[in-house]
Protein backbone atom coordinates (compact mmCIF):
# COMPACT_ATOMS: atom_id res chain seq x y z
CA UNK A 1 0.00 0.00 0.00
CA UNK A 2 1.28 3.47 -0.94
CA UNK A 3 2.08 6.02 1.60
CA UNK A 4 0.31 9.20 1.40
CA UNK A 5 2.78 12.13 3.50
CA UNK A 6 0.39 15.05 4.55
CA UNK A 7 2.11 17.88 6.23
CA UNK A 8 0.37 18.71 10.13
CA UNK A 9 -1.73 21.12 10.09
CA UNK A 10 -3.65 22.89 12.77
CA UNK A 11 -7.13 24.34 12.83
CA UNK A 12 -5.09 27.77 13.61
CA UNK A 13 -3.42 27.37 10.44
CA UNK A 14 0.41 26.33 11.26
CA UNK A 15 2.45 24.14 8.83
CA UNK A 16 5.35 21.97 9.62
CA UNK A 17 6.81 19.73 7.39
CA UNK A 18 9.19 18.04 9.92
CA UNK A 19 5.55 16.33 11.09
CA UNK A 20 3.33 14.59 9.25
CA UNK A 21 0.76 11.57 9.63
CA UNK A 22 -0.47 9.62 6.96
CA UNK A 23 -3.79 8.14 6.39
CA UNK A 24 -3.07 5.19 8.63
CA UNK A 25 -2.60 7.51 11.39
CA UNK A 26 0.99 6.70 11.54
CA UNK A 27 3.08 10.10 12.72
CA UNK A 28 7.05 11.13 11.66
CA UNK A 29 8.21 13.65 13.83
CA UNK A 30 11.89 15.13 13.96
CA UNK A 31 11.53 15.80 17.54
CA UNK A 32 8.49 15.48 20.43
CA UNK A 33 8.93 17.17 23.70
CA UNK A 34 6.15 16.54 26.32
CA UNK A 35 4.43 19.65 27.85
CA UNK A 36 2.31 19.70 30.74
CA UNK A 37 0.18 22.83 31.65
CA UNK A 38 1.14 24.66 34.95
CA UNK A 39 -1.71 24.04 38.03
CA UNK A 40 -3.27 27.07 39.12
CA UNK A 41 -0.90 28.87 41.36
CA UNK A 42 -2.34 28.77 44.67
CA UNK A 43 -2.34 31.72 47.20
CA UNK A 44 -2.59 29.70 50.29
CA UNK A 45 0.21 29.75 52.78
CA UNK A 46 -0.34 25.43 53.15
CA UNK A 47 -0.71 23.10 50.95
CA UNK A 48 -2.35 20.20 52.95
CA UNK A 49 -2.45 16.99 51.41
CA UNK A 50 -2.66 13.73 52.40
CA UNK A 51 0.37 10.78 51.87
CA UNK A 52 0.01 7.12 50.63
CA UNK A 53 0.02 6.00 54.44
CA UNK A 54 -2.31 8.26 55.47
CA UNK A 55 -0.68 11.06 57.25
CA UNK A 56 -0.99 14.79 56.89
CA UNK A 57 1.28 16.01 54.10
CA UNK A 58 2.66 20.20 53.55
CA UNK A 59 3.96 20.87 50.17
CA UNK A 60 7.68 22.50 51.48
CA UNK A 61 7.33 21.10 54.75
CA UNK A 62 8.85 17.07 55.46
CA UNK A 63 8.24 14.89 57.15
CA UNK A 64 4.73 14.13 57.53
CA UNK A 65 2.65 15.62 60.04
CA UNK A 66 5.22 18.39 60.24
CA UNK A 67 5.69 21.03 62.85
CA UNK A 68 4.02 24.01 61.70
CA UNK A 69 4.96 27.89 63.02
CA UNK A 70 2.80 30.32 63.39
CA UNK A 71 2.68 33.92 64.70
CA UNK A 72 0.10 35.37 67.02
CA UNK A 73 -1.88 38.27 65.33
CA UNK A 74 -1.62 36.68 62.05
CA UNK A 75 -3.78 34.88 59.65
CA UNK A 76 -2.82 31.85 57.75
CA UNK A 77 -4.62 29.40 54.76
CA UNK A 78 -4.41 25.90 54.60
CA UNK A 79 -5.16 24.91 50.80
CA UNK A 80 -6.94 21.73 51.77
CA UNK A 81 -6.74 18.34 49.40
CA UNK A 82 -7.62 15.61 51.80
CA UNK A 83 -9.63 11.89 50.58
CA UNK A 84 -9.35 10.58 53.83
CA UNK A 85 -8.97 12.59 56.34
CA UNK A 86 -10.42 15.74 57.55
CA UNK A 87 -8.43 18.71 58.77
CA UNK A 88 -9.36 19.87 62.36
CA UNK A 89 -7.56 22.36 64.93
CA UNK A 90 -7.40 20.91 69.12
CA UNK A 91 -6.23 21.99 71.95
CA UNK A 92 -2.71 20.92 72.93
CA UNK A 93 -3.86 17.14 74.64
CA UNK A 94 -6.76 16.59 71.82
CA UNK A 95 -9.62 16.73 74.28
CA UNK A 96 -11.25 19.73 72.90
CA UNK A 97 -11.81 21.81 69.77
CA UNK A 98 -9.83 25.11 69.06
CA UNK A 99 -12.30 26.79 67.59
CA UNK A 100 -11.35 30.62 67.73
CA UNK A 101 -10.56 32.51 64.71
CA UNK A 102 -11.08 30.12 62.01
CA UNK A 103 -13.00 30.38 59.13
CA UNK A 104 -13.57 27.97 56.01
CA UNK A 105 -14.88 28.43 52.40
CA UNK A 106 -15.83 25.75 50.14
CA UNK A 107 -15.50 25.34 46.19
CA UNK A 108 -19.30 27.46 46.16
CA UNK A 109 -17.98 30.04 47.90
CA UNK A 110 -20.09 28.98 51.45
CA UNK A 111 -18.25 30.49 54.23
CA UNK A 112 -18.45 28.60 57.67
CA UNK A 113 -16.80 29.93 60.61
CA UNK A 114 -16.15 28.63 64.58
CA UNK A 115 -16.68 24.78 65.19
CA UNK A 116 -18.61 24.62 61.60
CA UNK A 117 -15.18 25.19 59.83
CA UNK A 118 -14.18 22.47 61.51
CA UNK A 119 -14.04 18.58 60.34
CA UNK A 120 -13.34 19.75 56.34
CA UNK A 121 -11.36 17.90 53.87
CA UNK A 122 -11.25 19.90 50.78
CA UNK A 123 -11.75 24.05 50.10
CA UNK A 124 -9.75 26.84 51.79
CA UNK A 125 -9.38 26.85 55.74
CA UNK A 126 -8.12 30.17 57.24
CA UNK A 127 -6.50 30.75 61.04
CA UNK A 128 -6.93 34.14 62.26
CA UNK A 129 -4.70 33.47 65.49
CA UNK A 130 -5.69 35.44 68.20
CA UNK A 131 -3.30 37.19 70.03
CA UNK A 132 -3.51 34.92 73.57
CA UNK A 133 -3.35 31.85 71.82
CA UNK A 134 -1.55 29.02 73.21
CA UNK A 135 1.98 28.10 72.68
CA UNK A 136 0.84 24.73 71.26
CA UNK A 137 -1.78 23.74 69.07
CA UNK A 138 -2.42 20.33 67.41
CA UNK A 139 -4.00 20.23 63.88
CA UNK A 140 -5.80 16.47 63.36
CA UNK A 141 -8.08 14.19 61.78
CA UNK A 142 -11.64 14.03 63.27
CA UNK A 143 -10.61 10.74 65.25
CA UNK A 144 -7.53 12.90 67.01
CA UNK A 145 -4.67 10.94 64.41
CA UNK A 146 -2.82 11.42 62.82
CA UNK A 147 -1.99 14.67 64.40
CA UNK A 148 0.79 16.93 63.64
CA UNK A 149 1.35 20.32 66.14
CA UNK A 150 0.89 24.23 65.50
CA UNK A 151 4.19 25.94 67.35
CA UNK A 152 2.84 29.32 68.28
CA UNK A 153 5.32 32.46 69.24
CA UNK A 154 4.58 36.59 69.23
CA UNK A 155 6.10 38.32 66.46
CA UNK A 156 9.21 39.96 66.69
CA UNK A 157 8.69 43.79 65.85
CA UNK A 158 10.93 46.75 64.45
CA UNK A 159 10.43 49.89 63.39
CA UNK A 160 6.60 51.03 63.65
CA UNK A 161 3.51 49.15 63.78
CA UNK A 162 -0.39 49.29 64.31
CA UNK A 163 -2.37 47.19 66.90
CA UNK A 164 -5.64 46.73 67.95
CA UNK A 165 -4.50 44.70 70.50
CA UNK A 166 -1.30 44.37 72.04
CA UNK A 167 -0.58 42.12 74.93
CA UNK A 168 2.82 42.07 76.56
CA UNK A 169 3.65 39.38 79.05
CA UNK A 170 7.34 40.07 80.26
CA UNK A 171 9.14 43.81 80.31
CA UNK A 172 8.24 46.31 78.19
CA UNK A 173 11.62 48.39 76.93
CA UNK A 174 10.98 51.55 75.71
CA UNK A 175 14.48 53.04 74.63
CA UNK A 176 15.12 56.05 71.96
CA UNK A 177 17.08 59.19 71.43
CA UNK A 178 14.81 61.78 72.74
CA UNK A 179 11.47 59.92 72.38
CA UNK A 180 8.41 60.08 73.57
CA UNK A 181 6.15 57.25 75.55
CA UNK A 182 2.29 58.67 75.25
CA UNK A 183 -0.31 56.53 76.63
CA UNK A 184 -3.45 58.37 75.42
CA UNK A 185 -6.58 56.36 75.98
CA UNK A 186 -9.91 58.02 74.64
CA UNK A 187 -13.47 57.56 75.70
CA UNK A 188 -13.32 54.82 78.70
CA UNK A 189 -9.68 53.84 78.24
CA UNK A 190 -7.83 53.42 81.43
CA UNK A 191 -4.02 53.80 81.86
CA UNK A 192 -3.01 50.83 84.36
CA UNK A 193 0.73 50.93 85.63
CA UNK A 194 1.26 48.71 88.66
CA UNK A 195 3.74 46.68 90.32
CA UNK A 196 4.83 45.06 93.71
CA UNK A 197 7.89 47.95 93.92
CA UNK A 198 8.92 50.33 91.22
CA UNK A 199 9.79 53.75 90.58
CA UNK A 200 8.73 56.49 87.99
CA UNK A 201 11.28 59.26 87.80
CA UNK A 202 11.70 62.60 85.41
CA UNK A 203 7.55 62.89 84.86
CA UNK A 204 5.24 65.59 85.30
CA UNK A 205 1.56 65.03 86.67
CA UNK A 206 -1.34 67.25 85.71
CA UNK A 207 -4.47 66.13 87.45
CA UNK A 208 -7.52 67.01 89.41
CA UNK A 209 -6.65 64.50 91.79
CA UNK A 210 -3.95 62.85 93.50
CA UNK A 211 -4.92 60.32 95.82
CA UNK A 212 -2.90 57.67 97.77
CA UNK A 213 -4.19 54.86 98.87
CA UNK A 214 -1.64 52.59 100.07
CA UNK A 215 -0.58 54.02 102.99
CA UNK A 216 3.08 56.69 103.17
CA UNK A 217 3.78 58.78 100.23
CA UNK A 218 7.20 60.19 100.17
CA UNK A 219 8.35 63.60 98.21
CA UNK A 220 12.49 63.84 98.65
CA UNK A 221 13.17 66.27 96.24
CA UNK A 222 17.14 66.84 95.80
CA UNK A 223 18.66 70.39 96.41
CA UNK A 224 15.33 71.68 95.60
CA UNK A 225 11.76 73.23 96.84
CA UNK A 226 8.89 70.98 97.62
CA UNK A 227 5.76 73.27 96.88
CA UNK A 228 2.39 72.77 97.79
CA UNK A 229 -0.27 74.77 96.64
CA UNK A 230 -3.98 74.88 97.68
CA UNK A 231 -5.66 77.75 95.23
CA UNK A 232 -9.64 78.35 95.55
CA UNK A 233 -11.21 76.90 98.54
CA UNK A 234 -8.61 74.06 98.55
CA UNK A 235 -6.85 72.73 101.95
CA UNK A 236 -3.84 71.94 102.67
CA UNK A 237 -3.31 69.56 106.03
CA UNK A 238 -0.34 68.24 106.97
CA UNK A 239 -1.34 65.63 109.83
CA UNK A 240 0.61 63.12 111.20
CA UNK A 241 0.20 60.85 114.90
CA UNK A 242 4.13 61.14 115.22
CA UNK A 243 6.16 64.73 116.05
CA UNK A 244 7.77 66.31 113.01
CA UNK A 245 9.13 69.50 112.42
CA UNK A 246 8.10 72.04 109.63
CA UNK A 247 11.53 74.40 108.96
CA UNK A 248 11.89 77.41 106.77
CA UNK A 249 7.70 77.83 106.67
CA UNK A 250 6.61 81.22 106.48
CA UNK A 251 3.43 81.39 108.50
CA UNK A 252 0.76 84.22 107.36
CA UNK A 253 2.92 85.79 105.38
CA UNK A 254 0.25 87.67 102.93
CA UNK A 255 -2.55 87.02 105.46
CA UNK A 256 -3.01 87.07 109.41
CA UNK A 257 -2.95 83.43 110.32
CA UNK A 258 -3.68 81.83 113.84
CA UNK A 259 -1.61 78.62 115.26
CA UNK A 260 -0.76 76.66 118.63
CA UNK A 261 2.84 76.40 119.09
CA UNK A 262 4.77 74.99 121.91
CA UNK A 263 7.69 77.61 121.17
CA UNK A 264 7.46 80.03 118.46
CA UNK A 265 10.66 82.53 117.31
CA UNK A 266 10.00 84.81 114.83
CA UNK A 267 11.78 87.21 113.27
CA UNK A 268 9.56 89.05 111.44
CA UNK A 269 5.21 89.32 112.52
CA UNK A 270 4.14 91.91 110.78
CA UNK A 271 0.26 91.95 109.91
CA UNK A 272 -0.46 89.21 112.93
CA UNK A 273 -2.38 89.02 115.42
CA UNK A 274 -0.64 88.05 118.71
CA UNK A 275 -2.79 86.94 121.78
CA UNK A 276 -6.45 88.22 120.19
CA UNK A 277 -7.99 85.92 122.15
CA UNK A 278 -5.57 84.16 124.60
CA UNK A 279 -3.05 85.93 126.30
CA UNK A 280 0.45 85.49 125.05
CA UNK A 281 3.92 86.18 125.70
CA UNK A 282 6.97 86.93 123.91
CA UNK A 283 10.27 87.86 123.67
CA UNK A 284 10.96 90.24 120.80
CA UNK A 285 14.23 92.73 119.89
CA UNK A 286 12.60 95.65 118.69
CA UNK A 287 8.64 96.30 119.06
CA UNK A 288 7.03 99.11 118.05
CA UNK A 289 3.22 100.20 119.26
CA UNK A 290 1.42 102.46 117.07
CA UNK A 291 -2.13 102.92 118.60
CA UNK A 292 -2.85 104.26 121.96
CA UNK A 293 -4.25 101.56 124.55
CA UNK A 294 -7.44 100.78 124.80
CA UNK A 295 -7.88 98.33 127.73
CA UNK A 296 -5.61 98.00 130.49
CA UNK A 297 -4.07 95.06 128.94
CA UNK A 298 -3.30 97.14 125.67
CA UNK A 299 0.62 97.21 124.48
CA UNK A 300 1.66 101.23 125.10
CA UNK A 301 3.69 103.64 122.88
CA UNK A 302 6.10 105.94 124.02
CA UNK A 303 4.21 109.11 122.72
CA UNK A 304 1.18 107.89 124.57
CA UNK A 305 3.36 107.15 127.80
CA UNK A 306 5.27 110.66 127.39
CA UNK A 307 2.72 113.19 126.77
CA UNK A 308 0.65 111.71 129.78
CA UNK A 309 3.49 111.30 132.31
CA UNK A 310 4.22 114.91 131.50
CA UNK A 311 0.02 116.31 131.77
CA UNK A 312 0.34 114.30 135.30
CA UNK A 313 3.36 116.41 136.20
CA UNK A 314 2.17 119.39 135.41
CA UNK A 315 -1.39 119.37 137.21
CA UNK A 316 0.15 117.57 140.35
CA UNK A 317 2.48 120.35 140.22
CA UNK A 318 5.63 117.79 140.64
Amino acid sequence: MAITYNPFESEYGFRSPSFTVDDQGNITARSITFTLAEDEESTSDFQITQSVSGQFREAELIPDNPEISLLRGSTYSFDLGLTGLTWNILIDDGSAYYDEGIKHVDSNDVTTTGRAAQNKSTGVFTFDVPVDAPETLRYANNAGVPFGTFSIADPVITGNGNFNTLNVSGNINAVGDSADIRLQPTGDGTVNISASSGSVSGLDVTATSLVSTSGQVDLRPVNANLTLIARGTGITTIDSAVTGSLNNISIGNNVPSTGAFTTLTATNIENTTIGATTPAAGNFTDVTATGAPTTETSLTNKKYVDSNVTAFAIALGT
